[in-house]
């Protein structure tokens, strides 16, 4: 069992997390919620514009 990690250790990972701030954290996590949501607007917007152009093409509406 000298090789196997035991309940004390720790990891590089779990050090250098805990070496960062929270605010640290906050930051990144409001950086990829706004991130996502501007992808998501984004991805809405090419899907209706393109569903728009099809449904016009289809019915030959002019848009």
């Amino acid at each position: 069992m000298s090789g196997s990690a035991m309940v004390g250790d720790s990891s590089s990972w779990s050090r250098a997390l805990l070496q960062i701030s929270p605010y640290t954290f906050s930051a990144v996590g409001i950086a990829i919620a706004v991130g996502v949501s501007v992808l998501g607007a984004a991805w809405y917007e090419i899907i209706a514009f393109v569903d728009y152009s099809f449904i016009c093409s289809w019915s030959g509406l002019s848009g």
